[in-house]
């Protein structure tokens, strides 16, 4: 469905309002899908896609919400960022683009990365980590408690 202008800047606005939980983000979120891969063994292919609204930077970002520790069924959740843009439309139209991507089998088209990944950096929020239990366990002490609260409410 085609929308103008309008439409996206009004939409935008209600992204304005902070998550009193998690300040750094916008309360309001759109899910574009949940990937379940029953039948599929791989548990880090269970993830939920969704938009929001980094407060610092004032970006969109189109993330992945993954429920499992990489190659384990250990419930560790952790959010991957696929693509970052100033407008929601974008944002929106990537999300789309990529579930249809998944869901129908289309080749997909390259992935922005704002977060560096791999060892010694934080898998929620990409800063380079330096305390070993840090490194060890992939997440800083700051998001590693932001991540426990977050299981709490489970």
């Amino acid at each position: 469905m085609m929308h103008n202008m309008e439409y996206w800047e009004a939409k935008e606005k209600e992204f304005e309002t902070p998550d009193p939980q998690n300040p750094e983000y916008s309360m309001m979120e759109w899910d574009c899908f949940n990937f379940n891969g029953f039948g599929n063994p791989v548990p880090e292919e269970r993830f939920r896609e969704s938009v929001r609204k980094n407060m610092k930077t004032g970006m969109f970002e189109v993330y992945r919400r993954h429920w499992f520790k990489p190659g384990s069924w250990k419930m560790d959740p952790w959010d991957e960022i696929i693509y970052t843009s100033h407008s929601l439309k974008d944002a929106w139209e990537h999300a789309e683009t990529d579930r249809d991507n998944m869901l129908y089998g289309k080749k997909k088209y390259e992935k922005k990365k704002i977060i560096r990944e791999g060892e010694g950096y934080c898998k929620r929020c990409g800063r380079k980590l330096t305390d070993p239990e840090s490194i060890r366990r992939g997440y800083g002490p700051k998001c590693w408690v932001k991540i426990q609260n977050e299981v709490m409410r489970w």
